[in-house]
């Protein structure tokens, strides 16, 4: 022992010499090997005597952690395995040579969550299995030999979980495809992640709710072009189809000429669709949908294609695609108020399917959709386009069909219902007088003006136009009668006066028409002259005072009453002048019944003729009162419920 320390002795003092304060390098590089190990031997030890002692051993170096790896990701509901990686140095660890049951060594593993100081013991030896709930953790491993230990720690998390796969056309793994997970919207970003080398991925998600999964890469398009997803155990494994093609610039603009995206959409309306394919096989087939969110589930409405003619169609040219479109009145029996956005997917020569969207989701709003749908019929009513304006009103009625409750939008249906009729009745006054005699379209503002009466007793616009309605459909009794409820009503009411006058004057016409026929149809014998000739003056004489002569009296008083609301109105001055003059020659003649029977004898045998009986009443034609056309009586624009 004494010899061992005087060589180490001399040894420093020689190696001080040589190499000044780095003992450590020059011994490295002057002390022989032999010298080295006598230097290096027994000291950190604890061994009982010279050569029993064995060298000092790197714990740390020789125990490391396999998995998992540092930051590691695993999915809930999978089984964590843990495993060590142990290499033991070849001549052992003990440091006591006589001690060789401290060569046994053991591997402890404790497990943190988040930020626990206490830890929870997870298994012994090299491996250990376990699965966990989601959380950030450490796991730390215990090397323990005797009374030394090592400790390792490596960080991982356990997460909720998508996962899925992407493939190419021919059905093998997409490589390097991003995945995005966003809000069903698509204007929140959750996370994010990317197919490994076998197309596969794992996507974080949150532990609830839906979400939209969007894969992306240059120069491809997916089928479909998302997935609603939400975090399941078991996980469902969620595939898509990359395809190499894109279609681009989406749109749907109001007219074939705008690059404008549509910001607000309505059911039955019409727009534009755009967009062009750049794709490897051609193109066969479209389909364009609009896509709303119900119930964390995608709601398609597909696009009808109502292209009529060349000039609204063009697909798949180099300038792209342009098809007119509509939307279907289903979208009315959806939510009130949502956002759509536009998709569109393209069916390749091959039968590969790809979709993209437009960049701007469109707004929908029901009640918004009635208010413009009413004025859009209004202003076209208004430039006096009324076919188109009667098929606006139509399309209002169709919404109100469709929604779930009407009853928040009856004030739209009543000004909706009572224009279409009006437009109706417009369209028929652009017509001549001898014209407008169209069964279907008057029946139909019939019913029009009877809806906007039911849902308003005191709507007495609705009843004029009944009348107007009646009026043109000859049935003057029925318009005389809405007449006389509406000028009880308003008495100084000068459109309501001038249409009851020629109402009232037609009737005249046809009663008198109506005896002519009836005498006209007689075949009297001789023997019947005598009695007949009293008959036919004394019905003349009461047709005369119980019905023409007060129908004259009120339409000269109506007359009265329009010249005064339209005082420079000659046309109404004439028309009352003629009834009067005519009133007035009608009650100053006498029927007389010997020229009647004289007329009678004349002609027996033979076809009678009324006005030449000797009747002046029958004689009389009301057609030769000079009255202005009946639509320039009413400014129908003004009634026009905006």
């Amino acid at each position: 022992m004494l010899t061992h320390r005087l060589v180490t002795f001399a040894l420093i003092g020689i190696v001080a010499a040589a190499g000044g304060c780095d003992l450590k390098g020059t011994m490295e590089k002057k002390v022989p090997k032999p010298l080295k190990q006598v230097l290096s031997s027994g000291e950190t030890g604890t061994g009982k005597g010279a050569g029993s002692a064995a060298p000092v051993v790197n714990l740390n170096a020789m125990v490391d952690i396999v998995s998992p790896k540092v930051n590691e990701v695993f999915g809930v509901g999978d089984e964590v395995a843990f495993r060590a990686s142990v290499k033991l140095p070849q001549g052992g660890v003990a440091q006591d040579a006589h001690d060789k049951a401290k060569e046994k060594y053991d591997l402890v593993w404790t497990l943190f969550k988040d930020d626990a100081k206490q830890g929870l013991q997870v298994g012994r030896g090299n491996s250990a299995k376990k699965k966990l709930d989601a959380g950030s953790y450490r796991v730390e491993l215990n090397l323990i030999v005797g009374n030394r230990k090592a400790v390792k720690n490596v960080l991982f998390r356990v997460v909720h979980r998508v996962v899925g796969r992407v493939m190419d056309a021919t059905g093998a793994g997409q490589a390097g495809v991003d995945l995005v997970l966003t809000d069903l919207e698509g204007s929140k970003k959750i996370s994010q992640a990317k197919t490994d080398n076998k197309g596969d991925f794992f996507i974080e998600t949150p532990p609830s709710g839906s979400y939209s999964l969007r894969p992306k890469m240059a120069g491809c398009s997916f089928y479909p072009y998302n997935r609603i997803v939400k975090f399941v155990q078991p996980p469902a494994l969620q595939e898509f189809r990359a395809i190499k093609g894109e279609i681009i610039d989406v749109k749907l603009t109001g007219d074939a000429q705008s690059d404008e995206n549509i910001e607000f959409v309505c059911p039955l309306q019409q727009a534009y669709l755009k967009f062009l394919v750049k794709s490897e096989a051609k193109p066969t087939g479209i389909e364009s949908s609009l896509i709303t969110i119900e119930k964390d589930q995608e709601k398609p409405i597909p696009l009808d294609d109502v292209s009529d003619q060349v000039a609204t169609k063009r697909e798949f040219g180099p300038e792209g695609t342009l098809i007119k479109v509509q939307v279907p009145a289903v979208m009315a029996s959806g939510p009130s108020e949502t956002t759509y956005r536009l998709r569109v997917t393209v069916v390749d020569a091959e039968k590969n399917s790809f979709s993209a969207e437009a960049p701007v989701a469109m707004k929908y709003n029901v009640m918004r959709c009635f208010k413009t749908t009413l004025d859009e019929a209004v202003s076209l009513q208004g430039k006096g386009q009324f076919e188109q304006a009667i098929k606006t009103y139509r399309v209002m009625e169709k919404f109100r069909e469709k929604v779930d409750n009407p009853a928040p939008f009856a004030k739209f249906m009543e000004k909706s219902t009572f224009n279409r009729g009006l437009a109706a009745i417009q369209m028929l006054l652009l017509k001549p007088p001898d014209e407008r005699h169209e069964l279907v379209l008057l029946n139909h503002a019939l019913t029009d003006f009877a809806a906007a009466s039911a849902a308003n007793k005191a709507d007495t616009n609705a009843v004029l136009f009944t009348g107007l309605a009646n009026h043109l459909l000859e049935n003057y009794k029925l318009a005389v009668s809405s007449y006389n409820k509406v000028l009880n009503s308003d008495p100084k009411m000068a459109a309501a006066r001038e249409l009851r006058a020629l109402a009232n004057l037609k009737i005249v016409e046809r009663q008198i028409r109506a005896a002519r026929h009836a005498i006209e149809k007689l075949e009297p014998t001789a023997k019947e002259v005598g009695g007949l000739a009293g008959k036919l003056v004394a019905t003349s004489d009461a047709l005369k005072k119980n019905t023409v002569m007060p129908e004259f009296m009120e339409a000269v008083d109506d007359f009265t009453e329009a010249i005064q609301a339209n005082p420079e109105e000659q046309n109404l001055r004439k028309s009352r002048k003629a009834i009067l003059k005519m009133a007035y020659d009608l009650n100053k003649s006498e029927a007389n019944v010997v020229d009647v029977r004289e007329y009678l004898r004349k002609n027996v045998g033979k076809k009678l003729q009324a006005k030449e009986m000797g009747i002046p009443l029958l004689a009389m034609e009301t057609s030769t009162i000079p009255v202005r056309d009946m639509a320039l009586g009413i400014d129908s624009a003004k009634f026009v419920r905006k």
